[in-house]
């Protein structure tokens, strides 16, 4: 007994067709199955992150607590507050004028953040990081303009300005958008954290007396409490301004949630240092004014993050 085969002739071309249209499934398949997967990889690793940025600030806050019946007075606990962000990240103690540091640490510092490697050196940065407090550039200038007024402009400065506003409305969710206007919109914070910070450490590493550090923190003291109205609107505005300065990488989101956290231990978790030495404004702060929604943009940089901005 024999079996028959009856088969039918199919053109090359259309096998062609079937072959590059299964292989063109199969491409969207596993691009979507990777982006997917990419997707969800990210979020653990930001979850993980925050959880480990998280403990170790708030390990870090419980080390250095301020203590009650301290015989510092509260008007230099506030001048020392005015470093906390950046001291936090830095693991240093942010409630006194002494550094934890070791000595060496301090060096290194002082030269990552401002190339002082000596008496002179310091000597020079701090007077010239003093005549400079606040000064901001004219690009920085167009890109708070522009925030506040909603139109938004094409320059690598904007983008900056919107890549850590957004990570810190949407993905930190400290404030709301719409509540980022003139009094955070400065580099006035920044300045004045990165300074009060190296008068702590030229302390440490004996470049300044402690006379001449305090009279420097007080004048410092007041330039911040003439700004700003509270502790949330300095720091928030001194993380925008470090991000204004030093991109947003996404691919860093990580780092920026661990920025992030400094906000949240210092002000929002019980016992937090900020709300240990009340906020009195000085000069009357600037008036904060609704922000108005961003008009779309193209984005000549080739930045895929925000190239169509219609708000957060």
């Amino acid at each position: 007994m024999s079996v028959i085969f009856i088969t039918r002739k199919v053109p090359v071309s259309q096998l062609q067709c079937v072959t590059f249209e299964n292989k063109r499934i199969l491409r969207g398949m596993t691009m979507e199955s990777l982006f997917l997967l990419l997707t969800a990889w990210t979020a653990i690793l930001c979850y993980f992150a925050w959880v480990v940025y998280g403990r170790r600030f708030s390990g870090a806050i419980q080390k250095i607590n301020l203590k009650p019946g301290s015989d510092t007075s509260q008007a230099e606990i506030f001048s020392c507050l005015l470093s906390g962000n950046i001291a936090l990240i830095e693991k240093d103690n942010f409630n006194q004028l002494a550094s934890s540091l070791s000595s060496e640490k301090i060096q290194q510092v002082l030269f990552r953040y401002w190339q002082i490697d000596g008496p002179e050196s310091f000597s020079v940065g701090f007077q010239q990081a003093f005549f400079q407090l606040g000064d901001t550039h004219a690009i920085e200038r167009e890109a708070f303009s522009a925030w506040n007024t909603g139109f938004a402009c094409n320059t690598a400065t904007y983008i900056r300005l919107f890549d850590v506003c957004k990570f810190l409305s949407v993905n930190a969710a400290l404030i709301e958008p719409g509540r980022i206007g003139a009094r955070q919109l400065n580099m006035t914070a920044w300045d004045i954290q990165r300074l009060a910070y190296l008068v702590r450490l030229g302390h440490a590493a004996h470049y300044m007396s402690r006379d001449a550090a305090l009279q420097s923190l007080r004048r410092l003291s007041v330039a911040a409490r003439a700004h700003y109205a509270s502790w949330e609107d300095f720091s928030i505005s001194a993380l925008i301004g470090m991000g204004v300065r030093s991109e947003v990488d996404v691919l860093q989101a990580s780092v920026w949630h661990g920025f992030a956290q400094t906000h949240v231990a210092l002000t929002a978790v019980d016992g937090a240092p900020f709300a240990q030495v009340a906020w009195t404004p000085g000069v009357q702060a600037p008036k904060q004014v609704p922000r108005q929604t961003h008009v779309a943009r193209t984005n000549p940089l080739g930045d895929a993050r925000a190239p169509v901005v219609t708000g957060l």
